[in-house]
């Protein structure tokens, strides 16, 4: 979800996110709109950044692809990839052990 920050020559639009504002410009068939404002201007973020360094800050797993631990024992400390990182454990992780991670 991004917001419509400024408009340039009638048909160019610069666009933000909570995580960062992209640097290019877009046309209007590029993206869609939802009138309902969802995202107040004020939590938009100034800060330039590719759409792939916004894509991996909002991502919930952190990113293209995703972590997993191999752990043996319960995933009950940060020794856990998962944990270490703030995720949930998932079935690929470790599939029919127990986890305290889940």
């Amino acid at each position: 979800m991004s917001v419509v920050i400024s408009i340039e020559d009638d048909i160019y639009y610069k666009i933000g996110t909570e995580k960062g504002t992209l640097p290019q410009l877009f046309t209007r068939i590029q993206f869609g709109i939802c009138l309902a404002p969802l995202i107040p201007l004020e939590s938009i973020s100034t800060i330039e950044k590719s759409l792939r360094e916004i894509a991996t800050a909002s991502s919930l797993c952190g990113g293209q692809g995703y972590k997993r631990c191999s752990c043996k024992t319960k995933c009950g400390t940060n020794k856990c990839k998962c944990k270490a990182a703030n995720i949930l454990c998932k079935s690929k992780c470790h599939s029919s052990l127990s986890c305290l991670n889940k």
